[in-house]
C-alpha cells in the first residue's frame, strides 16, 4: 500500500502532466483561472512564502486539495482548445460551466445514443 507521500507525489506528477507540460496554452489558462483553483493556489503559495519559499507551491497541498486540483486538472485537459477558451472568458457563466461539465462524461453520451435513452 502507497504511503501518504508517495500518492502526493503522483497527483503532483498528474498535476504537471496534465496542466503543465501541455502545450494547449488555453486548457493552461483556463485552468489557472478556475476560482477553485486561484483559491487553493492563493492558499499554498502563501504557506510556501512563510516557509521561505523552500520546495514548490504544491509540496504545501494537503491530499484534499491535490484531488481537487487533480480532478481539475483532469476535466481541463481533457476540453478541446474552444472550449477551453470559451471557459477562460466566459467561465462564470452557467451555460459554460455545463458545457464543461457535461464534456467529462463522453462515455455516457455515446452509451445514451447507443441504447437511445434521453436525457
Amino acid at each position: 500500500m502507497k504511503n501518504e507521500e508517495e500518492y502526493k507525489e503522483e497527483l503532483k506528477r498528474e498535476i504537471v502532466i496534465l496542466i503543465d507540460e501541455n502545450r494547449d496554452q488555453w486548457k493552461k489558462a483556463a485552468f489557472y483561472s478556475d476560482d477553485t483553483v486561484q483559491n487553493i493556489l492563493n492558499m499554498l503559495y502563501d504557506k510556501w512564502e512563510k516557509n521561505r519559499r523552500q520546495g514548490v507551491p504544491l509540496d504545501y497541498a494537503t491530499i484534499e486539495e491535490l484531488e481537487t486540483l487533480v480532478a481539475l486538472a483532469r476535466r481541463y485537459s481533457r476540453l478541446d482548445s474552444r472550449l477551453a477558451m470559451r471557459a477562460l472568458v466566459f467561465g462564470d457563466r452557467p451555460s459554460v460551466k455545463k458545457e464543461i461539465e457535461e464534456k467529462g462524461s463522453t462515455w455516457k453520451k455515446i452509451l445514451k445514443r447507443l441504447l437511445w435513452i434521453s436525457k
